[in-house]
């Protein structure tokens, strides 16, 4: 990974990494370092960082500059608190929570609580609290944010990655939705050019209208199962590089390969099949059920001329 940073970069660009310090030295170590690139590791916050700060970021009101004195002689004692705040994570949760907030931060002192307490506390308070303000409530963003982190857990990753949310959305939605689409698309196509069209009478245009209706529904349960199985065309984000000279024998090797694809094989043969059988089935009906006005011989009489 690190060498293609090296060979990616040009001389003039400029870019910011972060990473764990540990994640960062296994990287440098089993690869290459970053040319060029300056490394600063953030330090723990101490006792004199948190009292130049916290007490700056509260509002103004009565009593609003002291409400964190206690706290801070609490971490000037050491313990788990003063661990906990070690951090501008939990510094910053606890910002939110009790500086932009009318809440004091004495709440954090309350009985003998371990490290992994106080921090459970600051984390369980930071969405009431940076989304109080939101007029649909903080329910709402509770639940979203579970959705999230539901789908997360499903695809076994922490990063959040837009191109894979619709893989939260169950089959049988997307299928649906789809079949629905597909089915509305049909029916309004061919049924509009089934009633404004031209007929000798009331049964031609029905047997098009039935017809239509069945090609429509058969073309909607295809057509959503082939997408609820697939999900529809997963996207991701791409680099393009169209460079054809030279190249044309992969180029050719890549597209067979997209096409021996199982899933593009499914669409072709899918999307073919349909297609001949709603035109045969729509043929078979017409004839079937129209009736037709038969067509009376033309007699010609030849004339003679004197």
């Amino acid at each position: 990974m690190v060498n293609r940073f090296n060979a990616g970069l040009r001389p003039s660009d400029g870019f910011l990494l972060t990473s764990r310090p540990r994640e960062f030295r296994d990287a440098v170590e089993s690869w290459d370092v970053l040319t060029a690139a300056a490394v600063v590791a953030l330090d723990e916050l101490t006792v004199e960082d948190l009292d130049r700060y916290l007490p700056l970021t509260t509002r103004t009101g009565r009593g609003a500059s002291t409400k964190w004195l206690p706290v801070l002689a609490r971490v000037g004692a050491g313990g788990p608190l003063s661990d906990v705040l070690s951090t501008p994570l939990m510094v910053a949760l606890a910002r939110t929570i009790f500086s932009d907030t009318d809440a004091y931060p004495a709440e954090l002192l309350r009985g003998d609580e371990s490290r992994a307490a106080i921090e459970h506390r600051l984390l369980s308070g930071f969405v009431p609290a940076a989304y109080a303000d939101r007029a649909d409530g903080v329910g709402g963003v509770e639940a979203r944010l579970r959705f999230l982190a539901r789908h997360l857990c499903r695809l076994g990753t922490h990063d959040l990655a837009w191109w894979q949310l619709v893989q939260a959305v169950p089959r049988a939605v997307v299928g649906s939705v789809a079949g629905l689409v597909l089915t509305t698309a049909v029916l309004l196509a061919g049924g509009v050019v089934g009633w404004v069209g031209q007929w000798p009478d009331d049964g031609g245009r029905r047997a098009w209208l039935i017809s239509i209706l069945i090609a429509s529904v058969v073309c909607g349960v295809v057509g959503g199962v082939v997408v609820g199985h697939g999900r529809g065309i997963l996207p991701s984000p791409a680099r393009m590089q169209l460079r054809v000279h030279g190249r044309q024998a992969i180029i050719a090797g890549e597209f067979v390969g997209v096409v021996r694809s199982w899933r593009t094989t499914a669409w072709f043969g899918v999307w073919t099949v349909r297609g001949v059988g709603v035109c045969v089935f729509a043929v078979y009906l017409f004839g079937r059920w129209a009736s037709l006005p038969a067509c009376s011989p033309v007699s010609v009489r030849g004339s003679s001329s004197r």
